[in-house]
């Protein structure tokens, strides 16, 4: 029979009256941490859009192991690939993938936890890890700031770190912008009160796309320090972004209406849906940030937009947008599209020759170039959902 250590008093079993009290005080503190942090992450996040970025996940256990890393895959045929590559950014891995040649290469990527996204902004790639923002543009991504997301510019050279800022007595978002080219300069910040979600600045950067929880709404940009929102140039009553690309907006009304909006020449216009179709989202039964980022794209220079042609669960397919006539042709081989969540849906190859979309599963893609139809990409395995981006 074990006997107890002599230095140590025998225990003592705790009475109804101490164990009521224990339990008491342990649920107090609970409330506390959980109250304080709702308090946090709710406080003025106008819905909580754009999503924080996820929590830094820990180690996993030592009985997990990621899926290998091919060092080739298939190579994709077709003209105009020559140099062309895929990034792929999934959980805390980013690869690339020279799409000609089938060769498949690890990126390090600065930050902890796993990475949101990846996007083209001009001749550089952007990672947002957490709230580490890095730019490739040769060599390695460096980190250029902190952001829970980045907004492309009307400026190919140029974009937008956003980020939330609880310093001051209001909370808000501040916009900051950040040139590429050459060596990286930022910009004045603009803030913006955090009862909007900002979703693109367009317009030459003189404007914003917010959702403020009615609709969309453009605003004109106006530096810090002002807490407040500059002339309303217009509203759209429940509606939903699509795209943007210089001054011409992409957006879908309450009953369902894909338009095209310049802002500059204050021309509205819609885009006839077939009657085969039932709405330019994808079919998942979700919708904005908790579904998918950007399921419609336009192509560089904006002569062409991709869409979603909801058909039902399984079988949507994707359909291209003539800006300058408004026809509608669907794109052959891509039935079975999307796969959701997706973020982003669609890209474009920077010459515009190809686009690349989600095809039934996070790990495939469907590559369609111009004139063709769409074929399937196997990706390199991944155990998360993929952001991929072409450069």
């Amino acid at each position: 029979m074990a006997t107890r250590p002599p230095d140590r008093p025998p225990d003592r079993p705790p009475d109804r009256r101490s164990r009521r009290r224990a339990r008491d005080a342990a649920l107090a503190v609970a409330v506390a941490l959980v109250a304080g942090g709702l308090l946090r992450v709710t406080g003025g996040l106008g819905g909580q859009l754009p999503p924080l970025p996820p929590p830094v996940d820990p180690a996993p256990p030592t009985t997990v192991t990621q899926p290998t890393l091919p060092v080739r895959i298939p190579p994709l045929r077709g003209e105009g690939l020559a140099g062309t590559r895929l990034y792929l950014a999934g959980g805390r891995r980013a690869v690339v993938v020279d799409l000609a040649r089938g060769v498949v290469r690890r990126l390090a990527v600065p930050g902890a936890g796993r990475i949101a996204s990846v996007s083209r902004h001009g001749a550089a790639m952007v990672f947002v890890r957490s709230m580490t923002v890095s730019v490739l543009r040769e060599g390695t991504p460096e980190r250029i700031g902190e952001g829970q997301a980045v907004l492309p510019s009307s400026d190919p050279g140029k974009l937008w770190l956003v980020r939330a800022d609880y310093s001051w007595k209001e909370p808000a978002w501040v916009l900051t912008p950040v040139r590429l080219s050459g060596s990286v300069r930022r910009g004045e910040p603009f803030r913006l009160p955090t009862t909007v979600r900002p979703v693109a600045v367009v317009d030459g950067d003189t404007a914003v796309v917010v959702d403020d929880g009615e609709g969309l709404a453009v605003y004109d940009l106006r530096p810090a320090p002002r807490l407040d929102l500059g002339r309303r140039r217009h509203l759209w009553k429940r509606a939903t972004f699509v795209d943007s690309v210089g001054s011409l907006v992409a957006w879908i009304d309450q009953g369902g209406d894909l338009h095209l909006t310049d802002l500059r020449r204050a021309i509205d216009r819609t885009v006839d849906r077939p009657g085969s179709v039932r709405g330019w989202t994808p079919s998942s039964g979700q919708t904005g940030n908790a579904c998918c980022r950007r399921f419609g794209a336009f192509s560089p220079g904006g002569a062409l937009l991709a869409v979603t042609l909801g058909r039902g669960r399984g079988q949507d397919a994707i359909g291209m947008v003539e800006t300058g006539t408004l026809a509608l042709t669907e794109v052959r081989g891509s039935f079975g599209a999307l796969a959701a969540p997706c973020q982003p849906c669609f890209d474009w190859s920077p010459g515009g020759g190809w686009m690349l979309f989600t095809l039934g599963q996070p790990s495939r893609l469907g590559a369609y170039q111009l004139g063709d139809q769409a074929h399937p990409v196997d990706l390199p395995a991944t155990p998360f959902a993929v952001s991929f981006a072409l450069r």
